[in-house]
């Protein structure tokens, strides 16, 4: 059995696309953006969801090609940013009513479920929000750009090593500065999750604000930011 994830949107039933073509919002045609590198009018989109329509028919012979037995629709019945739904369930209802042993429509996330989503800023920020309502609550995000610094507060950076001491302002990370010094400094996705600008903290306490597990002596510096006024890091 070969099951897939389908985001609602790009399911091309009728109802879909329907729903899509009277209900995008026009806030969020700038994110079709970063796919597309050119801007996107309703026009636009609405004509290009259309060409994707499918008949049922069409679907079914498309998923056994690529021998796909099962699909698990998501990303439904949600409202976007800016306030608008522009896939309801029931649109997707339609289709899994019709065909209840290929499609399994899913909607909402518990305190467990793993939750992996990409996007830009202020999407993110929505996201993060509602799973901190759940203690602990897995969260995997990828920002499109490194995340701004929400109340910042300046502080020292002293790398033990050089015994250099950097100045962070408060609209910085510490990464950045750190990479003024040295552009070889290890990084990757600059946004607290992959762990690969975790270093040793030797004195000071830290203000963690990454999503990757850290000991109290370890510090993400691409997010995470001094509590006091100095700290110091193996480096």
């Amino acid at each position: 059995m070969k099951v897939i994830d389908m985001w609602a949107p790009i399911v091309p039933s009728h109802e879909i696309i329907d729903d899509l073509r009277g209900g995008f919002p026009a806030e969020q045609l700038q994110y079709l953006e970063v796919f597309t590198k050119t801007s996107v009018s309703a026009d636009q989109f609405s004509s290009y969801a259309e060409s994707r329509r499918l008949d049922d028919d069409q679907i079914l012979a498309a998923l056994d090609d690529a021998g796909i037995t099962q699909c698990l629709i998501t990303g439904f019945d949600e409202r976007s940013t800016c306030g608008v739904t522009f896939v309801h369930n029931e649109s997707v209802a339609a289709l899994a009513d019709r065909y209840p042993d290929r499609f399994i429509p899913f909607a909402g996330a518990g305190p467990k479920t793993a939750v992996y989503v990409c996007g830009p800023t202020p999407m993110l920020e929505a996201v993060r929000v509602a799973r901190d309502e759940y203690a602990g609550a897995p969260l995997h995000y990828e920002r499109f750009s490194p995340p701004p610094v929400v109340d910042g507060i300046p502080f020292e950076l002293e790398l033990a090593r050089s015994q250099r001491v950097l100045s962070v302002p408060a609209n910085r990370s510490a990464l950045d500065v750190m990479l003024d010094r040295d552009p070889t400094t290890a990084y990757s996705c600059q946004q607290g999750f992959c762990g690969t600008c975790k270093v040793k903290v030797l004195a000071g306490q830290v203000d963690h604000r990454g999503r990757t597990t850290v000991d109290d002596d370890e510090m993400l510096v691409c997010v995470s930011r001094a509590k006091g006024d100095r700290v110091v890091i193996d480096a």
